[in-house]
């Protein structure tokens, strides 16, 4: 997160697209994500130009994140759609009187690491307003980053690398966590 520098927004024609930029930070985000190869592609292109503006020497941090929310009627099959190790409480017989739970796991994957939220919000809930808008109904989230915190050389295609293999983990444990029938 920037101090109280400025945060610079760029927005395709659909606002389906969004550039956040600052002096501590750029990120890429979507609502209409349509494969890897799309957002590696788009990516590649921010870094392109954050390269062409003026050369990072090192970069401190890389992260991807995938956010999957269920709506009605999804939330009252999950027991159908989740795996009990995932679904916890949600899938206890007492279920419908639950109304706020998150679930938060830290994995350590060698030097990167992987941290996956999931759990029922209420109305208006979110475990995280600069992220995750709130809806007007409850919801079901599976929020994951995978992540580096160690400082390496920018470059364009080892950015795209390392991003492509964090797409893949979370894939990986979005596999793990929900049922074929999801």
């Amino acid at each position: 997160q920037a101090g109280e520098g400025k945060i610079w927004r760029f927005f395709d024609k659909s606002s389906r697209w969004r550039v956040s930029l600052t002096t501590e930070f750029v990120a890429l985000e979507t609502r209409s994500y349509e494969s890897r190869q799309n957002f590696i592609e788009r990516f590649r292109s921010v870094l392109n130009a954050l390269q062409r503006a003026g050369t990072p020497a090192v970069y401190e941090r890389l992260g991807v994140r995938f956010l999957n929310r269920l709506r009605a009627p999804d939330v009252e099959a999950l027991p159908r759609l989740i795996h009990p190790e995932v679904l916890g409480i949600a899938g206890a017989r007492f279920s419908a009187r639950v109304v706020h739970s998150i679930c938060e796991t830290n994995f350590a994957i060698g030097d990167d690491g992987l941290t996956a939220r999931w759990g029922l919000l209420p109305p208006g809930g979110t475990p995280d307003p600069g992220a995750i808008e709130p809806v007007n109904e409850p919801t079901w989230l599976l929020d994951m980053d995978a992540f580096s915190t160690k400082p390496a050389d920018f470059s364009v295609d080892g950015l795209a690398e390392t991003a492509t293999a964090f797409c893949s983990r979370i894939h990986s444990f979005f596999r793990w966590a929900v049922t074929d029938e999801f």
